[in-house]
């Protein structure tokens, strides 16, 4: 499933550039364990 992979890959950078967003930060955190869960 290389799709679940592309996605925290690409929202990590969004969230680092705006940590001002928590909402971005627990997204790509429950992506991380998604990707975890996954493999």
């Amino acid at each position: 499933m290389p799709r679940q992979r592309e996605m925290p890959v690409r929202l990590k950078p969004i969230a680092q550039a705006e940590p001002s967003k928590p909402r971005l930060l627990e997204l790509t955190a429950l992506l991380e364990l998604t990707e975890l869960l996954a493999l």
